[in-house]
């Protein structure tokens, strides 16, 4: 070994063990790539959905978008990903309530939005959701009052 080649093997050893691998990071959440693939997927079924007239007909393929989101912010609330996902979420069941007028869709879509509000207030998005819960108050639920709150 030549002389100095020991510092360059110590900084390399350290760098590997204090370096976060691809797995779960502290906390219990995932790294950001692999929410960054589940966030894609979920994008891509929410486009492929409001793309598709055959697609946004049925409430079970609405329902199946809605879970990818919820197994990010579920299972990955840490992560840079989990208040989009809230968000998007959210705004999905806003969106079905139009095709189902079922208020439980309604319903869904503020407690979500409540969720992104107080559990992300420091998010660019929880400005967002707040609007979102006036506005379903205001137009929706016809509850001025609420929707001022």
């Amino acid at each position: 070994m030549k002389p100095g080649s020991h510092i360059y093997l110590l900084t390399f050893i350290l760098i590997y063990l204090f370096t976060p691998s691809t797995g779960l990071t502290e906390g219990g959440s995932k790294s950001s790539s692999g929410t960054d693939q589940l966030l894609a997927k979920a994008d891509h079924a929410r486009k492929t959905l409001l793309t598709s007239p055959d697609k946004i007909k049925y409430r079970d393929n609405w329902l199946k978008c809605i879970s990818k989101y919820q197994e990010i912010y579920e299972n990955y609330p840490k992560s840079n990903q989990a208040p989009w996902a809230l968000y998007q979420a959210a705004l999905l069941y806003r969106r079905l309530y139009k095709y189902s007028s079922l208020d439980k869709d309604l319903d869904n879509a503020l407690i979500l939005f409540k969720k992104l509000t107080d559990g992300y207030k420091d998010h660019r998005l929880a400005d967002d959701g707040l609007y979102q819960r006036g506005d379903i108050y205001y137009r929706e639920k016809n509850d001025p009052a609420q929707a001022y709150v």
